[in-house]
């Protein structure tokens, strides 16, 4: 086996991110947990509230879907954000949500602590 050799020089220090307090990039590493599709008011607020008394510390919601199929379902889009961010502060959470395209961006961005860019849509 040939040795290989790292692209980028190794820094003395992490690169932290801090989200609302919730640090990434140092132990413990932080747990983000939540329901797939944001579908309901309900179902949101239920998840948060199981999530936050579950120890973790980010709570992510899926808005904005891309489904796999026309006739599945695809989120409930900009009025799921209001939802999302609503129960994250309802339990005192941060709050991700993922985007796929650059016109879901500044919505999101506008409700959410974070924005996750899922593999799928990296190239975008």
């Amino acid at each position: 086996m040939t040795e290989r050799k790292a692209h980028r020089k190794p820094e003395g220090t992490n690169t932290i991110v801090d989200v609302r307090g919730v640090r990434f990039g140092r132990d413990p590493f932080p747990v983000i947990a939540g329901p797939a599709s944001v579908e309901s008011e309900f179902q949101v607020m239920a998840a948060a509230e199981l999530v936050a008394e579950r120890g973790a510390s980010l709570l992510r919601g899926g808005t904005f879907r891309s489904p796999s199929s026309p006739y599945a379902f695809s989120g409930m889009g900009r009025a799921g954000l209001a939802l999302l961010e609503k129960a994250g502060a309802s339990v005192g959470l941060p709050t991700i949500t993922e985007v796929s395209e650059d016109a879901d961006v500044d919505p999101a961005a506008g409700h959410v602590d974070m924005l996750e860019i899922g593999p799928a849509n990296m190239q975008n």
